[in-house]
């Protein structure tokens, strides 16, 4: 049931089919210094923090002004590498959920982030959640009603598993 997305690499050519589910795939491109993909899979569980969470479609808010949603390394404030350059909730995807490329900063901190992500060490998403939310905790779930997005970081080991980096472009 899923697509088998086409990977276009930089300096043209033909795109190349692969056999691998959307969530697997990683588009290279020199001209931009973004990753891209699933952030946060909707109505699935995972544990995080010693609880079981479940995020249901919209429950993640944000503000207009998507950069102010930074892109951390392993949920440390000191690695911030970058920012939300576009935020969308996909009910369509072959994996619903919200989705979101981050523009990476330059020099070696925002380098190391591209590449980590590009060599699939670091290429989970893991959100980090704000102060203030709404939730209703149901047969040891907690679900978001209203979930503040603070950051997003880049991490070896997502919560959800299916929040992975889909593309890196880099330069």
């Amino acid at each position: 049931g899923r697509r088998r997305p086409a990977a276009r690499f930089a300096g043209g050519g033909p795109a190349l089919t692969l056999g691998l589910p959307a969530a697997a795939v990683f588009q290279v491109d020199s001209t931009n210094r973004t990753v891209s993909g699933l952030i946060l899979p909707w109505d699935t569980e995972a544990r995080s923090g010693g609880r079981t969470w479940s995020f249901p479609p919209g429950s993640v808010t944000y503000g207009a002004d998507t950069s102010r949603v930074k892109l951390w390394v392993d949920h440390d404030v000191t690695k911030a590498v970058g920012f939300a350059a576009t935020l969308e909730n996909r009910p369509d995807a072959d994996i619903p959920g919200l989705y979101g490329t981050f523009k990476v900063a330059r020099g070696a901190d925002g380098d190391a982030a591209l590449a980590s992500a590009e060599d699939h060490v670091r290429d989970g998403f893991s959100v980090g959640i704000a102060e203030g939310g709404q939730y209703e905790e149901r047969d040891g779930v907690t679900y978001a009603i209203a979930a503040p997005l603070m950051e997003t970081s880049l991490t070896p080991a997502p919560a959800f598993d299916d929040a992975r980096v889909h593309d890196v472009a880099a330069i």
